[in-house]
């Protein structure tokens, strides 16, 4: 399986297998009957890393001759698959070896330094990048003119940052930049192979990539297509905040409601399928069951055990209980 050329806090990688061991050979979660096939469409608004649309390909629940459209809101993330789309894997690659070998020599062979005052640590070779990062990613958000260079630069940077930062983490704060501090990697031996890179480009061939809010897109999906949603997840505990922002918007418990609403509307409407990732609490499943009986639209939830392979702390990274949420038409 080809994971993506970035790491993710709650990238789907281990989810993309256990929801194809959720599909049988008959009955409502009949294989045959969710798989994307030819004249079929497969919609992410929520895209992130796209590893859960890597897999789903490679596997072949998405069929060769089915449309896909890649929906997230982060500009820069979207310009990186982008790039890994259009440009030449070795010109990724190259960019990213300069940062590599670059950074190593920075740091003479030395630990990364600790409780630095802020003037010296933003003088080190990963804030400078981060701050470069964080300039022509403002100056694509704002909708300036940006040069084909410095989409690749921007890039290679969200690759580089991604693989150096605190635990693989991507985080902006309310002005959109990114605040991940530098993690532990003296001893950087590769950041992706240029294979690595081809194949997640091969992988995005052909694919529609889309940069707006969510809302925007709940008119694109036709009958028979898939709609898979990996929103900013629900609290799992009252009053503690889950890990979200990946972007400048919060995604708050109206947000979560109203995108519920949307996809069992969109269901009923447009007679297509939609599959939804969410933390397993109570909550979630009333949202999700009680826009099921409003629009008049089956549901199944599956109960599933997911380990966090990024978060800030070893208590973030333990097993977390999740839902995969299956709604779809009635049958007469």
């Amino acid at each position: 399986m080809t994971i993506s050329y970035l790491k993710w806090a709650g990238g789907k990688s281990i989810v993309s297998s256990i929801l194809l061991g959720l599909f049988t050979k008959t009955g409502r979660l009949n294989y045959e009957h969710w798989k994307v096939t030819e004249g079929q469409t497969y919609h992410e608004w929520f895209g992130g890393s796209m590893s859960m649309y890597f897999h789903l390909k490679e596997a072949g629940f998405i069929s060769d001759t089915a449309g896909v459209v890649l929906n997230d809101f982060s500009a820069s993330l979207i310009n990186s698959a982008r790039v890994v789309q259009s440009v030449e894997p070795s010109k990724i690659y190259n960019e990213l070896e300069s940062l590599r070998i670059d950074y190593i020599k920075s740091l003479g062979g030395k630990e990364i330094p600790r409780n630095q005052t802020k003037e010296i640590r933003e003088e080190r070779f990963y804030y400078k990048r981060r701050s470069e990062f964080n300039q022509l990613s403002n100056k694509l958000g704002e909708g300036k003119s940006i040069t084909s260079g410095e989409k690749l630069r921007l890039c290679a940077l969200m690759i580089f940052l991604n693989r150096t930062g605190f635990n693989g983490m991507f985080r902006v704060n309310k002005k959109g930049e990114m605040n991940v501090p530098e993690g532990d990697y003296p001893n950087l031996k590769s950041i992706r192979s240029q294979e690595h890179m081809a194949k997640c480009s091969e992988l995005l061939k052909c694919v529609e990539l889309i940069c707006k809010d969510w809302r925007r897109l709940v008119s694109m999906p036709k009958e028979g297509d898939l709609v898979y949603i990996d929103p900013p997840y629900a609290d799992l505990k009252k009053n503690k905040k889950t890990f979200t922002t990946y972007s400048t918007g919060e995604f708050q418990e109206d947000d979560q409601i109203e995108l519920a609403d949307s996809v069992c509307k969109l269901v009923k409407e447009k007679k297509c399928k939609a599959i939804a990732s969410n933390h397993n609490t109570t909550w979630v499943k009333e949202v999700y069951k009680n826009a099921a009986l409003k629009h008049d639209v089956e549901i199944i939830f599956r109960h599933i055990l997911v380990r966090r392979a990024v978060g800030r702390s070893k208590e973030s990274r333990k097993k977390v209980k999740e839902f995969l949420i299956f709604i779809y038409p009635k049958t007469k």
